[in-house]
């Protein structure tokens, strides 16, 4: 037995949602084992947003009462965003993303598309992807894009806008890591990290939300003036939080925790 894990991802189990047909597999099998191992043998498990936490009670409603108050991720800090007003037909929507379906890039594109009318000059850009992947979303377009491809650090500096219509996202590194650049973000409310986004680092939508209010919130973040205030979240004060937990158990705070996902 271990005393403390940490859950970073989408619990597995959701497959159980999939049609069965989707789980008659040994990978499926042996992966639903090995997560309800992880959970099953911990004293306490420490969820990375509140987002995972439901998730988790859902699925396993029996390990609920080991799962603890939500431990934010840190970021490192790294270049920001110069303050500048955007020019006014144009400016840089950012989508950073390898799984570019569940994180929304079609959605984003529309989004895009639409702002453009009133934009022409107004570009997005995508890091995560293969373009040879995503570049059939841009078939109606000439210009306007860059397909980037993955970077190990995505540009934010050059970004006006991180905009980030996720389906699902457990949490949303992308997130904290734009706030850290100072760029305003545009974000879902099945994000895990919507809860670190005030009003003065962007605007939460809900998924379901018109294309035409999407695309009133990105714009009103392109428009806006003046310096957009740094998310800073040191891994000192992560460790802080969990060390209580570590106590709690009897487990040595120096000791390395189990990481699930």
């Amino acid at each position: 037995m271990h005393q403390v894990t940490t859950f970073h991802g989408p619990p597995f189990a959701s497959v159980r949602e999939r049609p069965w047909w989707k789980k008659l597999s040994l990978r499926v099998a042996m992966q639903l084992y090995l997560e309800r191992r992880e959970l099953a043998t911990a004293q306490a498990i420490i969820p990375n947003s509140e987002f995972i936490r439901r998730q988790l009670a859902h699925y396993y409603p029996e390990y609920a009462g080991k799962l603890t108050a939500p431990v934010v991720p840190g970021v490192l800090p790294g270049p920001v965003r110069e303050p500048h007003q955007v020019e006014p037909g144009g400016g840089v929507i950012g989508f950073v993303g390898r799984e570019w379906k569940r994180k929304g890039l079609p959605h984003a594109v529309e989004i895009v598309s639409q702002l453009r009318c009133a934009r022409p000059n107004l570009e997005l850009w995508v890091v995560g992807p293969r373009p040879e992947e995503v570049q059939h979303l841009f078939a109606g377009w000439s210009g306007g894009y860059r397909l980037l491809g993955w970077r190990e650090q995505a540009p934010y500096v050059e970004f006006d806008v991180l905009l980030h219509s996720a389906l699902a996202e457990p949490y949303g590194m992308v997130i904290s890591e734009a706030m850290s650049a100072r760029v305003p973000v545009v974000v879902s409310d099945v994000c895990g990290a919507a809860a670190q986004v005030g009003p003065e680092a962007g605007e939460v939508l809900p998924l379901s939300a018109s294309p035409d209010v999407w695309a009133g919130a990105v714009e009103r973040q392109l428009a806006r003036g003046g310096a957009v205030p740094q998310f800073v979240r040191g891994w000192d004060e992560v460790a802080r939080e969990c060390e209580p937990i570590y106590l709690s158990t009897g487990a040595s705070p120096q000791a390395e925790p189990r990481h699930s996902r």
